[in-house]
């Protein structure tokens, strides 16, 4: 789903637009070695296919360091910031059930966001998370610390229809 928004944004640019991809390496390696398939190179094979900056993290803090100063904030501002992923109300999870069924170990949990730099953030940056249920709360807290609106789902989200759209 990450891919389709990647050429969605391409397309709507014309290819001019800076995307940053940040991905939870430890998750897709588990899940490559456990299937036996090679999502770190498809992975990459995405990155080089659409020249987009590929970030990997295995921890929490790599990603608040690269939101908050992984390119120059001063010259580089997020205008946008999209999440895919697990999540509940409260936090985004990067490893669900990747080392303990039904649970994550490493997250990003809205009492986390006043680590975050709301400088980073471009004024009137579009936010939006597609993982469940992040607009009960998780949101509204992002809005809180940041000062930037974050679109969020009620309830769980489902990306059946994304599917359909683009197959034939």
């Amino acid at each position: 789903t990450a891919r389709i928004r990647i050429q969605q944004l391409q397309k709507a640019t014309d290819g001019q637009v800076n995307i940053t991809w940040l991905v939870y390496r430890d998750g897709y390696e588990t899940r490559a070695e456990e299937d036996g398939d090679p999502l770190i190179s498809y992975i990459e094979s995405v990155r080089d296919k659409y020249n987009v900056r590929l970030i990997w993290f295995s921890e929490t803090d790599e990603l608040i360091n690269y939101i908050n100063s992984g390119q120059n904030r001063r010259e580089t501002k997020i205008s946008g910031f999209e999440y895919f992923g697990h999540s509940n109300k409260y936090c985004f999870l990067f490893d669900y059930s990747n080392e303990i069924l039904g649970a994550s170990k490493v997250f990003l949990h809205q009492n986390d966001l006043d680590r975050l730099d709301r400088k980073a953030f471009a004024r009137g940056a579009y936010c939006k998370s597609w993982g469940c249920h992040t607009g009960e709360s998780f949101s509204q807290e992002f809005r809180r610390q940041i000062g930037i609106k974050m679109i969020g789902a009620i309830g769980k989200t489902d990306y059946t229809e994304t599917w359909r759209q683009i197959l034939p």
